[in-house]
């Protein structure tokens, strides 16, 4: 148990591409939040997937992240809103903090900052972004927007941004800025040992450095997942950083049959969210009857996940009412 675990939920607002389940109302949303903010989910998140169709990773688009969260704040009394996560270098990182800002303010300071480098070379092309350094322009864009955050002038020179004196408004309410979540982690497929070994030092290094906190993919297993915490912790002690003040985030798609739906709609329904095969879909996704997800779930809980984040599949309200009142009271103190 750690007196830190608190849960969160993400909305699925599947929107064209292989989805045909239609696209949901703001009230739907409103709904949805209002219901997941009752059972105790403390953030509400959202996805950044620009096209509808994305291979290999999805089938299906989702609707724009930070207009979505600012729709659904009236809708929320005292829940977070945050990103997980936005693709950091197909945006500009001054306008972004421009529009962060703002939506901390509108929520009282309730907004958490995720951001990931991303992986489809389709949206990058379409946003006009340099594929190939994708890396070195995710480390210069989270510092900078890291800085601008702060609300201080900004003065950066680096190969893909130059600031002089800028300064953004409104002054976030979470102060020195809303907390910043990177994702990252492989899984690295195709590579040998040591290859591997230096895609680790540097994308736990370039976390270390910048994040409050690492957002676990729906592909890393918990035992590699333990393996990374503890080196990320080791990375920030290093670094003079306190680990103890960093947060583990996980995310996950769930479908708990007999509550979600059944095993034969899940089948129906996982190719018009990812192009994948059942059987691959669901050894990552966390599936299975009751007892199965509950167990899938203590393994990456006990890996040392802080925050865990729900992207629930088939019945969404059941979903979360179940696992609020069955699975996670447990990790509570």
């Amino acid at each position: 148990m750690s007196a830190s675990f608190s849960y969160g939920v993400g909305l699925q607002t599947y929107t064209g591409g292989a989805w045909d389940g239609g696209q949901p109302t703001l009230d739907e949303l409103g709904e949805y939040v209002r219901r997941a903010e009752e059972l105790g989910y403390s953030t509400v998140w959202h996805t950044d997937r620009l096209l509808p169709t994305v291979p290999p990773g999805y089938s299906t688009a989702w609707y724009e992240p930070l207009i979505t969260l600012s729709a659904i704040l009236p809708y929320l009394k005292k829940a977070s809103v945050g990103t997980s996560a936005a693709v950091l270098p197909m945006r500009n990182p001054v306008i972004l903090a421009k529009q962060l800002a703002t939506l901390d303010v509108l929520s009282g300071g309730r907004l958490c900052v995720g951001v990931a480098m991303g992986w489809s070379q389709q949206e990058y092309a379409a946003t006009n972004t340099d594929f190939k350094h994708r890396a070195a322009i995710y480390s210069e864009y989270v510092k900078v927007l890291s800085l601008l955050l702060t609300g201080e002038k900004v003065n950066y020179n680096g190969k893909y941004m130059t600031l002089s004196e800028v300064e953004i408004r409104p002054l976030t309410i979470r102060r020195p800025r809303p907390p910043i979540y990177m994702g990252g982690g492989g899984p690295w497929i195709g590579v040998d040992d040591s290859t591997r070994q230096k895609f680790e030092l540097k994308v736990f290094g370039r976390i270390a450095e910048n994040a409050d906190g690492w957002i676990i993919g729906a592909r890393t297993d918990p035992d590699t997942a333990q393996r990374y915490i503890g080196l990320v912790r080791r990375m920030l002690a290093e670094k003079g950083r306190d680990p103890e003040k960093f947060t583990i985030l996980n995310q996950n798609f769930v479908y708990i049959f007999g509550v979600s739906g059944s095993s034969e709609m899940l089948k129906s329904t996982i190719n018009k969210i990812v192009p994948t095969p059942y059987d691959a879909a669901t050894k990552v996704w966390i599936t299975g009857d009751r007892s199965e997800v509950e167990a899938r779930i203590d393994r990456i809980v006990k890996a040392g996940v802080q925050h865990f984040i729900v992207w629930p599949v088939g019945n969404h309200i059941p979903t979360i009412e179940y696992l609020a009142q069955e699975i996670f009271p447990k990790y509570i103190r």
